[in-house]
């Protein structure tokens, strides 16, 4: 999402990707806002989301539940793959 006129502050979160998470599909939901914007740009090593906020106080609150999701997404185990032709 661009950055609306009136967005003064913004934030670049850059994440080192680990195997097995699916940033974009969990964060994918965090849509605008009344008073901030998220946008998402996924390369194949590095997960960044861009916050831009009319003001101090959005920015962080945005960047908070960013910071949150992220923290829930790290913190749960690796699903196990299956590995074909092993029994």
């Amino acid at each position: 999402m661009p950055v609306k006129s009136g967005d003064r502050f913004t934030a670049t979160i850059r994440i080192i990707k680990s195997r097995g998470i699916s940033y974009g599909r969990a964060l994918g939901d965090m849509g605008p806002h009344e008073r901030s914007s998220i946008r998402i740009k996924e390369t194949p090593g590095v997960f960044q989301i861009e916050i831009s906020a009319r003001d101090p106080a959005a920015l962080r609150a945005t960047i908070n539940s960013a910071l949150k999701d992220l923290h829930v997404l790290e913190s749960v185990p690796a699903p196990e793959v299956p590995h074909l032709g092993k029994k």
